[in-house]
């Protein structure tokens, strides 16, 4: 089963995280033969089957995109250990979100104890503040990987694409809408 994006987490954290994936599988994108898709997400609670780890491996080496929502309890979490280990070893392309402010960790912040070696030098988008906003920069990035016409366009004309993507995140429509965002 293929995704566009792997979320590893750590269930401690599963509230922010299940609302992450939710809003990452609104994002719809233009693909290299410009069809219009959405995003599939692979995440646990929907996608494990069978053995965990075997599940786990083919989560990881069948995405495009490996979203890491760190927490301290991720950073020391065996299982996130081995499924970030895995996502660097395969270069995928990895996007890190912090769930959980930076000074929580042992030692004073970033890269966090546990995984540091294997995030070393990656920036991550803080969305234990700002959700809304820093939510638009994790969009923007799965977009730049899965939509490469929006990446031309978007060097071309950076404001109005990324107004495109901001009002499409932002601007969500109410439960009883029946158009849903459109990021193209």
């Amino acid at each position: 089963h293929e995704s566009d994006v792997f979320i590893s987490y750590c269930w401690n954290d599963a509230d922010l995280v299940r609302k992450t994936a939710e809003k990452i599988e609104e994002i719809e994108y233009e693909n290299e033969s410009k069809e219009k898709k959405k995003v599939k997400v692979w995440i646990d609670l929907k996608n494990m089957k069978g053995d965990i780890y075997n599940s786990m491996e083919n989560g990881v080496r069948n995405c495009k995109i490996f979203i890491s929502f760190i927490s301290p309890k991720y950073s020391t979490s065996v299982n996130c250990q081995r499924e970030l280990k895995l996502g660097n070893d395969l270069r995928k392309n990895i996007i890190c979100c912090l769930v959980d402010p930076a000074n929580r960790f042992e030692n004073g912040g970033w890269p966090p104890p546990g995984i540091g070696t294997l995030i070393a030098g990656n920036l991550y988008i803080d969305l234990s503040k700002d959700y809304d906003q820093n939510f638009i920069h994790v969009a923007s990035k799965i977009l730049k990987v899965l939509s490469p016409l929006s990446t031309e366009n978007e060097n071309k004309n950076d404001q109005s694409n990324s107004k495109t993507v901001e009002k499409a995140i932002v601007d969500e429509p109410s439960e009883k809408s029946e158009k849903e965002p459109i990021v193209k």
